[in-house]
């Protein structure tokens, strides 16, 4: 049996300063060690404000100003009563800025990546097959071709093959479902998914369903959606919503009865993530989220309440610089999933990566995921894992089924050999008989 090693080698470097960097702001439940007598923002309470420290002075003060005692009053920091002054004679502290911690998915993904080469090599070497994955790309479009650059440059680097079936914005829908179902049914294809977003003028809900559910990489079929639903666990989960599970599972962030609010709503990301944040099944260790969570799309209202209110805030909108420092209380973690381009003349392409939080915003928060850098990297590397899952699963069922076809010819031969030697004995039976006659 194959078995994953996964985060096995990641859990413990994800502990190390490689990937917490080293701050003066530290929080408990990152499993950063302490260095501020703080619990400011401990277990997850990202509401709190900082402690207004009262002065205290001695009941034999004479003078109303804490800072000109008279030679009566006994010392003020040596004083064991507490007297609560008035508030204009309280000193407030200033509130320190923030020093957030980024949420390093390029490395996370190398550490998965390397995971997956590992259990890859031995795969192959014990079936004598290689994961294929095949990207269905229609239209022209140089953001979306960078996209699958990243995945061949992925499936490269794992030792997956890569096939790219590329087609015109005029294919006909019937023709590119002939296609994918063509790829379902060839054994040498572990793993198809469409890249999205496709020309309107085909049925993008039609030509997923298209696609074989056991190799649905993506996880967008309703096979696999479905079982995400209801709480059951899917062949596969889609990609970017795995790899933001990844991010809160290494850096040890626990969002039960949190508040968190989704921006996006799309199946892609913003819906299926929600759905498996908010589950909770005690007889299920794989599902133990019970966060409190809230989707905006364009049609909410009233939606910088919620954001001001969230303790994690996941946003994939694709709109730059949607969320901005003002909109954030102070210690909210931060997971950017939304990708866009703005011209940038200092860059060989002529233009820039950015994502749907202000990169102002960090300031406010304690944790958060960088554009470039942050969950992109982990989506090709969950896909990845979930092609070498579906190549697999695929050869245990072809395995079966050989298994299955020997057995039933070893038992067809021994029946048919019990008949013949049934036949013999019935014969030599007859001769026998003969001759005492």
């Amino acid at each position: 049996m194959m078995i994953f090693r996964g985060f096995k080698s990641l859990k413990n470097s994800c502990n190390t300063n490689n990937i917490l960097i080293a701050t003066n702001q530290s929080f408990k439940r990152f499993n950063i060690a302490p260095t501020t007598s703080s619990s400011l923002f401990r277990n997850f309470s990202t509401n709190a404000e900082p402690k207004i420290e009262s002065f205290s002075t001695s009941n034999t003060t004479t003078s109303t100003d804490i800072n000109t005692t008279t030679s009566t009053s006994t010392d003020i920091h040596t004083n064991t009563t507490n007297i609560p002054l008035n508030q204009s004679q309280i000193k407030k502290q200033p509130i320190a800025p923030l020093q957030p911690v980024k949420l390093d998915g390029k490395l996370l993904a190398s550490h998965i990546k390397k995971s997956i080469k590992a259990d890859t090599d031995d795969f192959v070497k014990n079936s004598g097959i290689t994961p294929n994955l095949v990207v269905i790309y229609v239209g022209d479009s140089k953001q979306i071709e960078s996209y699958i650059k990243a995945k061949r440059k992925g499936c490269e680097d794992v030792g997956f093959k890569f096939t790219l079936d590329r087609f015109s914005s005029d294919i006909k829908e019937e023709q590119l479902i002939k296609k994918i179902r063509y790829h379902s049914e060839d054994p040498s294809v572990h793993g198809i998914i469409v890249q999205l977003p496709l020309p309107e003028n085909l049925n993008k809900h039609a030509i997923i369903q298209s696609i074989d559910p056991k190799k649905d990489v993506d996880g967008l079929t309703s096979t696999n959606l479905g079982q995400i639903m209801i709480s059951k666990k899917p062949l596969y989960i889609p990609c970017t919503p795995l790899g933001i599970l990844e991010i809160l599972k290494a850096y040890k962030i626990k969002v039960e009865g949190k508040n968190v609010v989704v921006l996006g709503r799309s199946n892609l990301v913003g819906r299926t993530i929600a759905t498996i944040l908010s589950q909770k099944d005690l007889t299920n260790p794989s599902i133990m989220n019970g966060a409190n969570v809230t989707i905006i799309h364009k049609y909410s209202k009233n939606h910088y309440a919620s954001i001001r209110q969230a303790d994690l805030i996941i946003s994939a909108t694709g709109v730059p610089g949607l969320i901005k420092k003002e909109n954030l209380k102070r210690g909210v973690i931060l997971i950017d999933v939304g990708i866009s381009y703005e011209e940038d003349s200092t860059k060989k392409s002529g233009y820039k990566m950015v994502g749907d939080i202000d990169p102002e915003a960090y300031s406010r928060s304690i944790a958060y995921t960088p554009v470039p850098g942050g969950v992109g990297p982990l989506t090709v590397a969950c896909l990845l894992r979930n092609v070498l899952r579906s190549a697999i699963l695929q050869y245990r069922i072809q395995s079966a089924r050989i298994g299955t076809a020997i057995n039933n010819k070893f038992t067809e031969l021994k029946n048919e050999g019990n008949n013949n030697n049934n036949v013999n004995n019935n014969e030599i039976n007859n001769k026998n008989k003969k001759s005492r006659n």
